[in-house]
Order: C-alpha cells, then structure tokens, then sequence
C-alpha cells in the first residue's frame, strides 16, 4: 500500500512540474475570433452551396427518371390497352368461326340424313322392281 501511495505521489508532483512549464493561454481578442467566425461562416456557406447543387443535381435526376418511368408506364398501359381490344376482336372472330363452323356440321348432317334416307329408298326400290338380290 505504501508503494502505491508514492507512486501516486510522484505522478502528482509530475504532472505539477508539467503544467509550470507550460505557457499560460492567451485569451483570444475580439478581433481574431471575429476572424474564427468569418472564416466558420465562410466554410459554411460553401458547404451550403455545395449541398445545394448536390440537392439540384439529384432533383434533375429523380426528374428524370420519373419522366422514364411515367413514359414506360403510360407504354405498357398503351400495351395493355391494345392487348385487351386485340384479344376481345379475336374472342369475336373465334365465336363468329365456331358459330360458322357449327351451321355446317347442321348442315352436312342433315344432307348426310338426305342421301341416306335417299338411298334407303333407292334400295326398296330396286327391291320392289327386282327382288332381293342375295349376295
């Protein structure tokens, strides 16, 4: 314990010997830390002007790129749009051909119906004239 308590003693009495050596500050005069403010203000301002044409340069961008970005999506609308009325034409013209296509399986049935029904008759025809032929 004794030892530590010199060893506090010497670094206090060092540190002591330390600051008399040292030069006493000098208070500053009102003119040099008007001169610190000004040149303070000065840095400042810069850098305001600085931050300000960053900000103007990144609007211009944001600017921009929002105008690509409308005009890509006003595109795709166009797309959209056109698909749309495309595919509604098209819907039109697949029912128009099934509708068509429909009336001529009706119509090839019923003359099928016909030309059965006519050889039918054909048949008992000749039947009747000339008796069944075997075969």
């Amino acid at each position: 314990m004794n030892r530590s308590l010199q060893q506090k003693r010497k670094a206090k009495c060092k540190n002591a010997n330390e600051s008399l050596h040292q030069e006493p500050a000098q208070p500053k005069s009102s003119w040099s830390r008007e001169v610190e403010v000004e040149k303070e203000n000065q840095t400042l301002k810069e850098k305001v002007g600085q931050l300000q044409d960053q900000l103007k340069d990144k609007d211009s961008l944001l600017q921009k790129e929002t105008k690509k970005r409308r005009v890509c999506c006003k595109a795709y609308i166009d797309y959209l749009v056109e698909l749309t009325e495309f595919q509604a034409k098209r819907q039109v013209e697949v029912e128009k051909e099934n509708q068509a296509l429909k009336e001529r399986v009706y119509l090839l049935k019923v003359r099928q119906r016909r030309l059965e029904d006519e050889l039918t008759y054909k048949i008992q025809l000749n039947e009747a004239t000339y008796g069944r032929v075997s075969e």
